[in-house]
């Protein structure tokens, strides 16, 4: 831990006169500097940085200009509430090794005088950042040295294997409370393609967490396994979400599966999906006919903990007949929305089912796009952003997800984010 600010390469800097070792978690707390001068000063593998002051990358001395900065070890380095990461480099270049992410969490931010140059060491791919950067934000590079960055705080594999395992992970730390607490914005989980990761222990949960599946991703347990939070799984082309447990999924109310074309859900039995809202009460529970589930499918879980099997709440292209569901609410003071799945574009809202919900209790109408797919629900969790067309829309005046454009000039102003933000927590 710093206790004053300085070098880091001085014994004065640190707690104890002691400087960080091999394998050691580096803080810098509030209002403490600490300034990385010259690349051979940071000698050392450094499990993490936690940053509540500021770490600069390069000398504040003019007379000891740092031109580049080559990192010998993969990093972590996370800047939270209050935090700054800035690059002082005069030629505004880092080099990276694999297995590397840098993470700013809301209220942080990272400074440079003008754009830094974030290049992989051994194949020079190259991303830009900006000279000042907001969180949330995650960069990270991979075991084939892929740079690529989120708006939002992202945790993605570095190799296939256990979920509890650090070693799984980019950076070589795992989504945990302290990294993914709802204070900095909740985490979003991506499963690449080619990647397998299984949740083995039953004794901790996943708690409040989206996941993004393009990989394979397993739910491994002797017998049933409980999410304590909404959740929603999203199942894309090439994706594979598998229940390997027991007796099933018991999900929190407000939990959907959501299976895009190519991709598959399985489950062990044809018992598999219960709802509860108080613990060890289940609300209602589903039989699936079938343990196989291709996309385009929806299985979700309403705020009454009633369960829909891919009916009554959307409708997806294969499906020829509209299906209107309403909620028992007050007419006047209510809320529709269109709901589907991998919707037609242009957008016809012929056959496409809607859901009518209490205007009251901070309902959206959304309508999201990742890539080539357009879904349009309703949920009470809605945050607005677009990079290049990918991200999340969010209106509250009926039928207003129905906007062809991805302009919508009804939708509501938030921060900025890449595609859903979403928590991630383990118990």
């Amino acid at each position: 831990i710093a206790n004053q600010s300085g070098d880091f390469n001085s014994i004065n800097t640190w707690n104890n006169n002691i400087r960080p070792q091999n394998n050691s978690t580096v803080i810098i707390p509030s209002y403490i500097t600490v300034y990385i001068s010259n690349e051979s000063h940071l000698n050392v593998n450094i499990q993490s940085f936690k940053i509540y002051g500021k770490l600069q990358i390069g000398s504040p001395n003019i007379s000891f200009l740092t031109t580049s900065f080559k990192f010998s070890y993969s990093i972590n380095i996370m800047i939270f509430n209050g935090g700054l990461l800035e690059d002082l480099t005069s030629n505004h270049r880092w080099f990276i090794l694999s297995n590397s992410i840098i993470t700013i969490y809301r209220n942080a931010s990272f400074y440079s005088s003008q754009s830094t140059k974030i290049i992989s060491t051994s194949t020079n791919s190259i991303l830009i950042l900006s000279s000042t950067i907001y969180g949330p934000y995650t960069l990270t590079v991979d075991l084939q040295e892929t740079i690529q960055n989120y708006s939002s705080i992202t945790f993605v594999p570095y190799q296939s294997g256990d979920f509890g395992l650090n070693a799984t992970w980019l950076g070589g730390l795992l989504p945990t409370l302290d990294r993914c607490s709802p204070t900095y914005g909740g985490c979003v989980l991506i499963i690449p393609a080619g990647f397998k990761v299984t949740r083995y222990n039953n004794q901790s949960t996943i708690n409040a967490v989206d996941v993004h599946i393009h990989g394979f991703f397993e739910i491994s347990s002797w017998e049933s396994y409980m999410f304590y939070y909404s959740m929603i799984f999203y199942i894309y082309n090439g994706g594979i979400f598998q229940d390997s447990t027991q007796n099933g999924f018991r999900f929190y109310i407000n939990t959907s599966i959501i299976v895009h074309t190519g991709g598959t859900f399985i489950t062990r039995t044809t018992n598999a999906i219960y709802s509860y809202k108080e613990k060890n009460v289940t609300i209602s529970s589903l039989k699936l006919n079938k343990t196989n589930i291709t996309g385009p499918y929806k299985i979700s879980t309403d705020i009454n903990g009633n369960i829909d099997d891919n009916g009554s709440l959307f409708t997806s292209k294969a499906t020829t007949t509209t299906t209107t569901t309403t909620l028992t609410v007050p007419t006047n003071d209510t809320l529709t929305c269109y709901t589907c799945i991998d919707c037609d574009e242009p957008f016809n809202s012929n056959n496409v089912a809607t859901v009518t919900v209490p205007a009251n209790q901070g309902y959206y109408c959304r309508k999201s796009s990742i890539l080539t797919v357009i879904d349009r629900d309703v949920s009470q969790w809605c945050v607005q952003g677009n990079v290049n067309g990918n991200g999340l829309w969010c209106c509250q005046s009926n039928f207003c997800n129905h906007a062809k454009s991805m302009t919508l000039t009804s939708f509501l102003i938030y921060p900025l984010v890449l595609i859903l933000t979403l928590i991630f927590l383990i118990e």
